[in-house]
């Protein structure tokens, strides 16, 4: 391991001839035209920071939002402060009790409270003025009081990144005329819709993202969220295989969230007029289509073969040996089996529902009597 410019490099044990780059941030990784990135985000996005916003009735007393302080308040921001408003959900301290006026009891259970919380905050935010603003998904639950939302910038960018990597910038191959005004999601099935639709700025990304004549490669993102709706509410601690706070040991308990994958798909369109994105998919059918299933009779049938080779050549075994050879094969069959059942399970909470699939890939135009192209896993099969 040696390091280099951009992060830590190292050599493949496989060929000496294939370098592999450890990297801080995406940026530091070059955008080279003449590549065909494949990228894979395996529980990634769930990681990344979010914003939490919800919304609140107007009051008599409710401030006027105004850009600048002591600046004179517009109609527009008037109104605004007649309608209900996004209120920015913030890490506060907990209160901890008097130690001379509280009972037993109160302490007790105030020792048992992590330092911190989430509390609504009294006025807008930069981030409440802003952030809800970007997608019409956001705009349309303001007007329910109590609505919350979660919002990830970074996943966004994040997203945005792999299509220009894929499909070059918005002023690659397509001309304005031709960026798309709606967003593909798609069913169970992975079959392609237009749902939604998406501002597109011209000038979005446009300085700092390739061009590429003939987009290529492929981004497969495997992460856990709702297929359509908006997350709220789920931010989580994990630790130990556990759920506990998110307040609870901060820097030694992990932060996770439940992805959004539609604005995902919002993010990497309109990022680049040349990909288009398949699923979310939920993980045990994808997985089902994949091969899945398949690779698992493959792999049981694969220890059977070693055992009964195994057994060839340690000939002459007493009876005793030979059913703890047996015993040992039966353990490594169920193991297999009951890790494929854990991918796939579609209870309420089984990894087969709550994890997604979702592919971003070259845009291929359909041509007049041609069917809309599918990979497999989204809808599409493999003819041989």
């Amino acid at each position: 391991m040696q390091e280099v410019e951009n992060g830590f490099q190292s050599t493949s044990k496989h060929s000496e001839q294939l370098k592999i780059t450890w990297c801080e941030d995406v940026r530091f990784v070059p955008k080279d035209v003449t590549k065909t990135p494949f990228i894979i985000a395996h529980e990634f996005f769930d990681a990344l920071p979010i914003h939490v916003f919800q919304s609140v009735a107007p009051t008599s007393d409710s401030p006027v939002p105004t850009s600048m302080v002591g600046a004179r308040p517009s109609s527009s921001a008037s109104r605004q402060a007649q309608e209900p408003q996004w209120r920015e959900l913030v890490v506060s301290p907990t209160s901890a009790p008097n130690r001379f006026l509280a009972t037993e009891g109160e302490l007790k259970a105030a020792a048992n409270q992590p330092d911190f919380q989430l509390t609504q905050s009294k006025a807008s935010t930069p981030h409440s003025l802003y952030l809800p603003e970007l997608s019409p998904r956001y705009k349309a639950l303001r007007s329910q009081p109590s609505s919350v939302i979660e919002i990830s910038p970074e996943s966004q960018f994040y997203a945005a990144d792999f299509a220009t990597r894929i499909g070059g910038g918005i002023s690659a191959v397509a001309p304005p005329s031709q960026y798309p005004k709606t967003i593909p999601t798609s069913d169970q099935s992975g079959h392609l819709t237009r749902a939604g639709s998406a501002s597109i700025s011209p000038n979005h990304h446009s300085e700092t993202s390739p061009t590429k004549s003939h987009p290529s490669g492929a981004a497969l993102i495997l992460d856990y969220g709702p297929s359509s709706t908006i997350p709220n509410n789920s931010l989580r601690g994990i630790q130990s295989h556990s759920r506990v706070s998110p307040f609870a040991e901060p820097g030694r308990v992990d932060l996770s969230v439940d992805v959004d994958f539609v604005a995902l798909a919002e993010a990497a369109i309109r990022a680049s007029p040349n990909v288009e994105v398949h699923g979310p998919v939920e993980q045990g059918i994808w997985l089902e289509a994949m091969g899945g299933k398949e690779r698992v009779g493959q792999l049981v049938r694969g220890a059977m073969a070693r055992e009964n080779k195994r057994e060839g050549l340690e000939g002459g075994q007493s009876e005793e040996a030979r059913m703890g050879k047996k015993d040992g094969l039966r353990e490594d069959v169920e193991r297999i089996e009951a890790g494929w059942r854990r991918l796939v399970e579609r209870g309420p909470q089984g990894m087969g529902k709550i994890y997604k699939a979702m592919a971003i890939l070259p845009y291929v135009e359909v041509q007049a009597g041609q069917r809309k192209r599918r990979p497999v896993g989204f809808g599409g099969d493999v003819t041989v």
